[in-house]
């Protein structure tokens, strides 16, 4: 048993990992609010801008709010929204990626000291 416990103790990952996988997932989510509000920006004067100017009124009139969210929030006139979206998907892909990497340090810490108080009460 106690060869269990050293096995599993030399695969938790040091405190300065922890520490590191932390400021990882500050950082990741950060960028992500940064991402997402600079793809808010965008929309917004997508949607100023399809309101506004006679190229996209219809029969003299702005777009309906849905028509406009429908041709043009999601890509933007020429794709300029196609980029920071894709950024946007790997971002949160690497923001998860780092939540679930702490979920499982977590776990190994919670084998171990099950293991660990396993063998206190199996020498004791």
């Amino acid at each position: 048993m106690q060869s269990d416990i050293k096995e599993v103790l030399s695969k938790i990952p040091e405190f300065s990992d922890f520490i590191a996988l932390a400021d990882t997932i500050r950082d990741l989510s950060y960028k992500r609010l940064l991402l997402e509000k600079k793809i808010k920006d965008v929309e917004s004067q997508i949607f100023r801008e399809a309101v506004s100017n006679e190229t996209y009124q219809i029969n003299g009139k702005a777009p309906a709010v849905s028509f406009i969210e429908s041709a043009y929030k999601q890509s933007g006139f020429d794709g300029e929204l196609v980029e920071p979206r894709e950024e946007l998907a790997k971002v949160t892909s690497d923001l998860e990626h780092a939540k679930l990497t702490l979920d499982i340090y977590k776990m190994m810490l919670e084998v171990w000291r099950t293991l660990s108080a396993n063998e206190r009460g199996i020498t004791s």
